[in-house]
């Protein structure tokens, strides 16, 4: 038996390598993911005498991305690598051979990709380098330190020198997605920058590109946030300010109880049609296709990550011109039950002096309240006094020239 080629050292998941074994025997393979056996099986060689185990996918599902809360700061995402070993021998011989390697959840598309670099030199994000945010949007970046690591920060002022600060440092062999939310970043500076650049340092050395976050005090009409995992294995926010309309649909389910037909169950589902506003460029509209890939998306509403799934979309674009979105989605969790916020105190109204002679919104004026009674039904009604009425006196009595003999009109005090 020999093993022709493995996964390298360190690899995300979506590149993972296969296991190509040259034997004439069939051959045991075990794997183990931190120590813990997950798969044993047997495998027979074709007719080149060659077999050939896969695990990219089977790594992939094992290994998961942890979306922080809105409060989070700084998460370490622990599930979203692991430690493999491989165990292979041929049936009945005592003989073992062992693979072993780290995986991060994540891929790229690009062939003989050196990971480590790569991860050296990039955050988990294909998001605008330079992206606009408010003060207090959630923001993530995602590094994975293939060395102790510190990450830096730059504010950028008018008028005066820019100030270079340290936000965290990361531990070598460790994934952290960090906060970037402005108004957290804005906390080691003087005062409030124009933008904020943010890279890594290793020994000193600037080793990654620049991310930069431009602040904006733009006001949008329809403004929704969605938080979701990208491709990297990285977490992203993004923005988009088209139209939204809310679609109240309520799933009704009922049966026959002592001959009355009485609905015992309703699911509501509120669906939402949702535009994604115009692109500013076609890198923006290119990263946006990673949210409608994701398993893992959320809506931010009522200061709350709802998990959301998209139902329809259309995903036109035309080469050249930049283009926008409209997608259907809906929260995974429903409720029928509401929590709506109330008042301390209610303000005070303004109350309008009454002058039932002038018209002015009096009682009998145009606007005010008039009690009618019938006099051989009795029957009483209240209506709003049109303005052709005429008060005769403060003491809520009315005349209609027009009004029948048997109908009193009488302003109600």
């Amino acid at each position: 038996m020999v093993i022709i080629s493995q996964p390298a050292a360190l690899n995300l998941s979506g590149n993972l390598a296969d296991i190509l074994i040259s034997s004439q025997d069939v051959c045991e393979f075990a794997l183990y993911q931190d120590n813990k056996l997950i798969l044993q099986e047997k495998y027979y060689p074709d007719e080149n005498a060659e077999i050939l185990i896969e695990l990219k996918d089977e790594i992939d599902n094992l290994l998961s991305v942890t979306v922080p809360g809105l409060t989070t700061g700084n998460l370490f995402q622990e599930k979203s690598i692991s430690n493999f070993r491989a165990e292979i021998n041929v049936l009945d011989d005592s003989d073992i051979e062992e693979v072993s390697f780290k995986v991060i959840k994540g891929g790229i598309d690009l062939g003989n990709l050196a990971i480590e670099d790569f991860l050296k030199k990039n955050f988990l994000t294909w998001q605008p380098q330079q992206k606009q945010v408010k003060l207090d949007d959630p923001e993530w970046l995602s590094y994975y330190a293939t060395a102790f690591s510190n990450v830096k920060i730059k504010g950028y002022f008018p008028g005066i020198d820019p100030v270079t600060s340290d936000l965290l440092s990361i531990a070598q062999a460790t994934l952290c997605s960090f906060s970037v939310k402005y108004s957290t970043l804005v906390t080691k500076f003087p005062d409030i920058p124009k933008y904020i650049d943010v890279w890594i340092e290793q020994f000193g050395e600037k080793v990654s590109f620049t991310q930069r976050y431009v602040l904006s005090s733009r006001v949008d009409e329809f403004d929704d946030l969605f938080v979701f995992e990208n491709t990297l294995g990285g977490v992203d926010t993004i923005r988009f300010n088209g139209q939204i309309e809310e679609n109240q649909e309520y799933k009704f389910e009922n049966a026959l109880f002592k001959k009355q037909n009485r609905d015992y169950y309703v699911e509501p589902n509120p669906v939402f049609t949702k535009n994604s506003g115009i692109f500013s460029s076609e890198r923006e509209r290119q990263w946006s296709l990673e949210f409608f890939s994701s398993l893992q998306k959320f809506h931010i509403n009522s200061g709350k990550l709802k998990q959301v799934r998209v139902i329809k979309h259309t995903l036109e674009s035309v080469r050249g011109n930049i283009a926008d979105y409209d997608f259907d989605f809906t929260w995974t969790e429903q409720t029928k039950y509401l929590n709506l916020t109330r008042l301390e105190d209610l303000p005070e109204l303004e109350i309008p002096e009454e002058d039932p002679g002038n018209g002015d919104g009096g009682a009998g004026s145009d606007g005010g309240i008039v009690k009618i009674i019938d006099q051989n039904s009795n029957i009483v009604q209240l209506v709003t006094a049109p303005g052709e009425f005429k008060v005769m006196a403060f003491t809520g009595i009315k005349v209609d020239k027009d009004a029948p003999d048997n109908i009193s009109i009488i302003v109600q005090p």
